[in-house]
């Protein structure tokens, strides 16, 4: 029987206890067993690796890491991708895949680009003595590009440009300021000036 309840998928846990004091012939084949099974159709991850990656041509290389997985039977149960107006490239995907696929597929993850970090969490029974070839085991892969640290509005030459530009901006608006004031001025000191003359005329000639 329990060579028929192993042929049904992958045993992910096993225990057996007995009691050889329960009674006359009880070590006996006549003996009664008590079998508890549990079927599902999720394990928890033997292994989970969380890995960033820092490379150029995220989105490209990204579909490229989707259509190798397929190759290999390794699923792909997340994939998103962003781009932000800086420049910035971001993609991230979480592969599932069986123990015995892990090296290859991860040495080939660690050949995008520089492996900025990386964190592997393995959780083992006590009485394993190897891994489990068959136990699943879960990649988070997070993979961006260096972007534009600054952006083009907040640039060294665009601020130039911008500080330039409200100078001048402001030197012509003063400029304008000063042409309308003189503009109104300009009179009165010219009708000052000719009553200052008249006047000197005339007092020029009662002298005489």
């Amino acid at each position: 029987m329990l060579e028929s309840l192993r042929a049904l998928g992958r045993t992910s846990s096993f225990s057996l206890q007995r009691d050889d004091n329960s009674g006359p012939n009880s070590n006996g084949d006549d003996a009664p067993v008590i079998v508890s099974l549990a079927l599902t159709d999720y394990e928890a991850p033997l292994q989970a690796t969380n890995m960033s990656v820092l490379t150029t041509g995220v989105d490209e290389k990204a579909q490229q890491i989707k259509k190798d997985a397929a190759t290999l039977g390794i699923e792909v149960k997340a994939s998103n991708f962003q781009r932000q107006p800086n420049g910035m490239e971001l993609a991230q995907m979480t592969f599932r895949l069986p123990m015995s696929k892990y090296a290859g597929f991860i040495e080939s993850l660690q050949k995008l680009g520089k492996v900025e970090s990386m964190t592997v969490q393995r959780i083992d029974r006590p009485d394993q003595t190897r891994t489990d070839d068959s136990a699943p085991a879960e990649i988070s892969l997070r993979m961006h590009n260096q972007g534009n640290i600054v952006a083009d509005k907040n640039g060294l030459w665009e601020t130039l440009r911008q500080t330039f530009g409200q100078g001048t901006g402001a030197l012509f608006g003063s400029v304008r300021t000063i042409g309308v004031l003189v503009a109104f001025i300009a009179p009165w000191v010219v009708a000052l000036i000719l009553v200052a003359w008249i006047g000197r005329r005339l007092y020029i000639r009662g002298r005489k």
